[in-house]
């Protein structure tokens, strides 16, 4: 080692055959232990090359990458960006994206911005959306919403336009940082760039807007979602819309969702009647109680819990709502075998 007696072509062909997929497949039959092994002479072998001033080449560093993967080593990792911020070789922007998706994947995504950034510093394009939403995805993982929208920003500067499900992470990412108006104006910046919305960034900015109490604005995307983009809301939409004014507490403004819905003939489903079931009894609104439990009942008998169904229906007829409405949960119950208690069970209700 004092005095090696090697030429970098030499350890470039020793460190392709540690690294190559064929060994990395025989070390996981080896077991754990075998595994480990294999990563540590890989690291030892390219930390040798670095004190002894010999600079693997592209490919090298490359199946140094892919062997990273197929052991899910971060280490491997560390050592293959330091070993190429020191490099004076050029890279192949095209091959590094690849190992870019790979790492952020499936080994780290503070890795991956690791080499990103070197690569970056040492210019090497990335020139490749599915990469950036790679990278955005998992720095939204990460909850690291100042990151993906930096690398919204190099996008940009590649001329690259960000599509519609990098759109939809990042907007979840504004939802986690409770950050309304950076996801509207993205929204719009959407709009503007002309990319078409899907059902994924209908879904998104429902959510947005449901965790930041905006009812109304979510009540008048879905109003006009399909008039302006040519797409129906389904059920999920607003199932989405029914569960964010339940829980907020927005009772009249869920039940305006549900007319919505029913306006535009989409039939809904167990979970979203559940939900709205739950809402309308919390609120103590008789009447509405009575029409989702036999909207849910028109549904089949599997669609709300059955127990839900006959609390909510208790509830009516141990309360002051009208003959009319008590005699129509009487009916009801008996249709689901249900019993007459003047137990009131409203308080116990919690919000899906």
């Amino acid at each position: 080692k004092e005095n090696p007696i090697v030429d970098v072509q030499s350890c470039n062909i020793v460190m392709k055959a540690l690294a190559s997929k064929e060994e990395s497949e025989r070390v996981k039959w080896g077991g754990r232990a075998t595994a480990s092994s294999n990563v540590t002479s890989i690291t030892k072998l390219l930390e040798d090359m670095v004190s002894w001033r010999l600079e693997p080449d592209a490919s090298t560093l490359g199946a140094v990458l892919e062997a990273a993967v197929a052991h899910l080593s971060e280490s491997l990792v560390t050592v293959a960006v330091r070993v190429l911020s020191s490099s004076h070789r050029a890279f192949d922007g095209l091959k590094f994206s690849m190992h870019l998706r790979n790492i952020s994947k499936h080994v780290s995504v503070a890795q991956a911005l690791a080499l990103y950034e070197e690569m970056k510093r040492r210019r090497v394009a990335v020139n490749d959306v599915s990469v950036f939403g790679v990278l955005i995805k998992g720095c939204i993982g990460m909850r690291d919403l100042d990151r993906a929208m930096l690398l919204v920003k190099d996008m940009k500067s590649l001329n690259l336009k960000p599509d519609d499900l990098i759109y939809s992470q990042l907007l979840d990412g504004c939802r986690e940082a409770n950050r309304l108006q950076l996801g509207q104006e993205l929204f719009q910046a959407m709009l503007e760039s002309g990319v078409q919305p899907s059902a994924f960034t209908l879904m998104a900015m429902l959510k947005l807007f449901g965790r930041n109490g905006a009812h109304d604005e979510a009540y008048d995307l879905v109003e006009s979602w399909e008039r302006r983009f040519g797409v129906k809301p389904t059920v999920l939409h607003y199932t989405c819309l029914l569960s964010a004014t339940t829980k907020g507490r927005c009772y009249d403004q869920a039940w305006r969702a549900y007319q919505l819905m029913k306006k535009a003939a989409v039939r809904p489903d167990g979970t979203a009647l559940a939900t709205l079931l739950s809402g309308m009894v919390l609120s103590q609104d008789w009447s509405r109680v009575v029409d989702v439990a036999e909207a849910a009942l028109g549904l089949g008998s599997t669609a709300v819990p059955r127990q839900s169904l006959i609390s909510a229906l208790e509830d009516v007829q141990a309360s002051s709502a009208s003959p009319e409405v008590i005699r129509k949960a009487g009916s009801l119950l008996r249709g689901i075998g249900g019993h007459h208690t003047s137990r009131s069970s409203a308080s116990n209700w919690r919000s899906p």
